[in-house]
């Protein structure tokens, strides 16, 4: 339907314009649904087939297919610490430049920035064509607190660690993940550990992404983590 196979449209229509909490298509996956079929139907035929009133969620949601590929994994129909909501990385889309786009994304999990705030810091880059990070630091300025974390991204090295998180999918595989890590590194405590398909994302503290560092004593997280995944049992 509209150039999507049966399955796919299915996926779509459970994904989109729905209230639940999980959902089977990521926003991104749902974006690059929705640009498929935009390119048969107008927008405003293929919103009256998913239930929309209006375009401009719609609109919203297929233009996250923009997204850089890398932090598109951390973005959530919802909000939740460690990653950030569609709306919000909808706003930030507007820097427009996918360079741009990934340093704004980081920072807005970093800092845990709402849908306002990300809007704020695009208005400030817009009127000082200032850098991100002094835009971002511009919009924190009206909270009582500034409270510094860090995000790591990286993907899963090895096919039978991309299968096995395939297999389990990303909120099981993540919840294992979570206790693996608490065994092995105990004095570190993610504040969100996500993995989505191949990509997973870690958000510490500064003083916990440094104690992480200094307990893998030169290994990469994502090697640690593959050989991670690769002990579970699906």
């Amino acid at each position: 339907m509209y150039g999507l196979q049966q399955g796919e449209w299915r996926d779509l229509v459970l994904s989109v314009n729905v209230h639940k909490k999980e959902r089977r298509l990521t926003p991104y996956k749902a974006a690059g649904y929705l640009h498929r079929a935009l390119q048969q139907v107008s927008v405003e035929i293929l919103a009256e087939a998913l239930g929309f009133k209006e375009t401009s969620t719609l609109r919203k949601i297929a233009g996250l297919v923009a997204l850089p590929p890398d932090v598109a994994s951390t973005v959530e129909w919802g909000s939740r610490r460690g990653s950030i909501s569609m709306s919000t990385a909808a706003e930030l889309l507007r820097f427009g430049n996918s360079d741009l786009i990934r340093e704004a994304i980081t920072s807005a999990i970093e800092h845990d920035l709402s849908k306002e705030e990300a809007r704020q810091v695009v208005q400030i880059w817009v009127r000082t064509s200032e850098s991100v990070h002094e835009c971002v630091l511009r919009a924190l300025k009206s909270r009582t607190r500034i409270e510094r974390s860090e995000l790591i991204l990286g993907s899963l090295l090895s096919t039978s660690a991309r299968e096995i998180s395939k297999s389990l999918g990303g909120e099981a595989l993540s919840r294992k993940l979570q206790l693996l890590l608490a065994q092995r590194f105990p004095t570190v405590i993610p504040k969100a550990l996500r993995i989505n398909g191949d990509r997973f994302s870690i958000l510490l503290s500064e003083a916990d992404a440094l104690a992480l560092r200094q307990a893998l004593n030169g290994k990469s997280i994502e090697a640690t983590l593959t050989e991670s995944v690769e002990r579970i049992s699906v």
